[in-house]
């Protein structure tokens, strides 16, 4: 996307398929027990299946998302925070519009 494109709010996963995806991020997340950087596997998953994310906005993502989890939520729960923080802080970037 960088940022400097018009893209939608999204990060490009599809309401109809937010659940399966939030399920394949968590079964990824308990499948790979080394990685305890909960965000990191989020942001990888999200980053690999976004058609508006590049290299620079994953790497910004990676700088600027602080997302307080409560530990004690079921994994589903908490790999959806942090997707829907994400989507927030990609719709809160500035939107210009492509050249046609």
């Amino acid at each position: 996307m960088s940022r400097n494109q018009s893209r939608p709010g999204s990060v490009g996963v599809s309401c109809q398929n937010h659940s399966a995806f939030i399920e394949s991020i968590a079964r990824s997340a308990r499948e790979d027990a080394s990685d305890h950087d909960l965000e990191a596997v989020v942001l990888r998953a999200v980053a690999r299946h976004s058609e508006i994310l590049d290299l620079p906005d994953v790497l910004e993502l990676r700088t600027v998302l602080d997302v307080d989890l409560d530990e004690t939520a079921p994994l589903e729960a908490r790999v959806a925070t942090i997707v829907d923080a994400i989507e927030a802080t990609v719709a809160s970037w500035p939107q210009q519009e492509a050249p046609e």
